[in-house]
């Protein structure tokens, strides 16, 4: 929605990503898609601080899903940390996600 000029309808869907995620994370704290995808919500509605402490939070846990990498390389990308963001999307790929279809990992992509 971001890339198409709506970008009042892509903040409410990333506070109401963000709202839904805290929700399932208050009952499944240890979730890790689900803190992933917080993750990336939150760096897409502009909170980088919030964003990266919770990516963070996931770069202990040995082994995440090529979703949760994915979701990782979106938020280290949007917040401009494109080491961490190569990192995550090489895993996502190695994994089987086509991230070269990701408009926001354009650049990240390439470099695989």
């Amino acid at each position: 929605m971001r890339q198409l000029g709506r970008v009042d309808e892509a903040r409410r869907a990333y506070l109401r990503a963000i709202e839904l995620g805290r929700e399932h994370l208050e009952v499944n704290p240890d979730d890790s898609e689900a803190r992933a995808g917080l993750s990336m919500a939150l760096a897409g509605y502009g909170d980088c601080e919030l964003a990266l402490e919770q990516a963070q939070r996931l770069e202990s846990v040995a082994e995440l899903a090529p979703t949760e990498h994915y979701y990782l390389a979106l938020a280290y990308q949007l917040c401009e940390e494109g080491a961490k963001a190569r990192e995550h999307a090489q895993r996502a790929s190695a994994g089987g996600i086509d991230v070269t279809k990701s408009p926001d990992l354009e650049g990240v992509s390439s470099r695989n």
